[in-house]
């Protein structure tokens, strides 16, 4: 695959890893009304839109492609997340659903982001079976990465185009060809 117009990434679990954040509020919210907390690695498979390690290789990539972020964790909370982490240089946008909106489906917030982009069909970056299907519905090939969440059974079971194990094979995957 050439070197891409643009490029959109999910934030949690591809760019951040938020598991012990995203697990230990979780049994927070369940100790809170009443029920037992969990082990943390059985709460992961709950997490949706889920490690950027150090990803110097980002920046790299920055001048030869757009990148954007297309996440389910709301917009508000994750612009300054992104800016606090050092990564907001690198993106021309976060886009994510208003604190307001009950539930946005993946496919909307990824549509959100194109038309923010203005941009059709550069490849989604992410780790979860509603990146690839929400890559699909934008028209979108969608890199799993295996540094996330899901699994490459996960990943591939709903259509990745291509799954990665590291950011350097990511890099590579958007080489020139």
């Amino acid at each position: 695959m050439s070197a891409p117009e643009a490029i959109l990434f999910d934030l949690d679990g591809v760019l951040i890893d938020s598991r012990a954040a995203i697990t230990g509020c979780m049994n927070d919210a369940l100790e809170a009304v009443g029920l037992p907390r969990h082990d943390p690695r059985d709460l992961e498979r709950s997490i949706g839109p889920p490690q950027l390690e150090s990803f110097t290789e980002l920046a790299e990539l920055a001048t030869r492609s757009r990148l954007g972020i297309a996440t389910s964790k709301p917009q508000a909370y994750a612009e300054p997340l992104v800016e606090r982490l050092g990564l907001a240089p690198h993106f021309v946008v976060v886009v994510g659903p208003d604190l307001d909106v009950d539930s946005e489906p993946k496919r909307v917030t990824v549509a959100r982001a194109l038309e923010a982009m203005d941009v059709s069909g550069p490849p989604l970056v992410g780790d979860r079976s509603h990146d690839v299907e929400a890559a699909i519905a934008n028209g979108m090939a969608c890199v799993g990465v295996l540094w996330g969440i899901g699994s490459e059974a996960e990943l591939r079971g709903a259509g990745a185009a291509a799954i990665v194990s590291d950011p350097v094979e990511l890099l590579g995957t958007f080489s020139s060809a």
